[in-house]
C-alpha cells in the first residue's frame, strides 16, 4: 500500500495522528525534502525508516523502482516538504502510475494552507477554485490571469516570495485592482494576514522583508456592463411617463443609434 501523508505546512503538532501512525508501519518513506521529513521524525521520536528522496527531478526515474517495491509488498508512506503531496509538489505521477498498475494506495487528510487562507480572507467561502502557483513566464501567466478574471468568486493562488511584488503587480495590470488578502506563514509563529486592494498591499509589502510562504486570494466580483445599468435607469425613467421622442433619444445613446431611426422602430413605422 501506498499512502499519501500530509505533513505540518509550519506548526509541527498540526500532524494528525492517523499519519504518525502509518510513519511508524511503513518500511519505506518517499520525502521531497528529507531534512523536513527528518524534522518530523526526530520530533515524534521515529527511527529505523528508509528514506528515499523523491522530487521533482528524481520522480520519473525512481518511478518504475518504487511500483516494484509496492508490488512486493513494501508499505510506503509518500511525503512532501509540507502540506500533501501531489498538491503544487511532487506525487501526481506515482499516484497514476498506481492506478494503471492496480496498486492500492491511500490519501490521509491533513494541513493545508488552502482552506485557512480562504477563510482568514472573509470572502464567502463557497464556491471557490485552488489555482496553485501561476506559471512562471509572463506570457502564460497573463494568459491564466485572464482566465481567473472569469472567475467571480474567490481563487486562492501560491506565491513564492521572491515572485510576490512582480506578480501582485501583474496580476492588477491584468484583472484590476481588486480586492485581497495575502496570508503570509500560515499556522507558524509569525503568521499575519493583510487585506485591501492590490495597490494598497503592495505598498504595504514595499516596507517589509519578503520572506516565507505566501497564500494569495482574490475575489473578482462580477460587475453589470455600463450598457445593462442605462437601460435599467432608461427603463425607471419610461416608468415614470417619459415621452416617447426622450426615449428614442436615450436609447440612441447607448446604443450609438440615429434617434429619429429608434423613434420610428418605437411607432413602428
Amino acid at each position: 500500500m501506498l499512502y499519501v501523508c500530509p505533513t505540518p505546512i509550519g506548526n509541527l503538532e498540526d500532524i494528525t495522528l492517523r499519519v504518525l501512525n502509518v510513519l511508524k508501519l511503513v518500511d519505506i518513506i518517499l520525502s521531497e525534502d528529507t531534512r523536513s521529513t527528518r524534522k518530523i521524525l526526530t520530533y515524534y521520536n521515529i527511527h529505523n525508516k528508509g528514506l528515499i528522496s523523491y522530487h521533482k527531478f528524481s520522480e520519473r526515474k525512481q518511478l518504475k523502482r518504487i511500483i516494484e517495491m509496492l508490488k512486493d509488498g513494501r508499505e510506503i508512506a509518500l511525503l512532501s516538504e509540507a502540506g500533501t503531496p501531489a498538491i503544487s509538489d511532487p506525487g501526481y505521477i506515482l499516484l497514476k502510475a498506481c492506478i494503471e498498475e492496480e496498486v492500492k494506495f491511500t490519501v490521509l487528510p491533513g494541513a493545508t494552507a488552502i482552506i485557512p487562507a480562504l477563510l482568514l480572507s472573509g470572502f464567502p467561502p463557497q464556491p471557490f477554485t485552488f489555482w496553485g502557483f501561476l506559471p512562471k513566464k509572463k506570457g502564460k501567466k497573463v494568459k491564466a490571469l485572464k482566465t481567473i478574471s472569469e472567475i467571480h468568486h474567490p481563487v486562492v493562488i501560491y506565491i513564492s516570495p521572491h515572485r510576490l511584488s512582480e506578480e501582485l503587480s501583474t496580476i492588477m495590470e491584468t484583472i484590476g485592482d481588486i480586492e485581497v488578502s495575502l496570508s503570509k506563514e500560515i499556522t507558524k509563529q509569525f503568521e499575519y494576514t493583510i487585506r485591501g486592494k492590490i495597490s494598497d498591499i503592495i505598498l504595504k509589502i514595499s516596507t517589509s522583508e519578503i520572506k516565507g510562504e505566501f497564500t494569495l486570494t482574490l475575489l473578482n466580483q462580477e460587475r453589470e456592463p455600463e450598457e445593462f445599468k442605462k437601460v435599467v435607469s432608461l427603463v425607471r425613467e419610461v416608468k415614470k411617463g417619459l415621452r416617447e421622442k426622450e426615449i428614442a433619444k436615450r436609447i440612441a445613446i447607448i446604443y450609438g443609434k440615429k434617434p429619429n431611426e429608434v423613434y420610428k422602430i418605437l411607432k413602428g413605422e
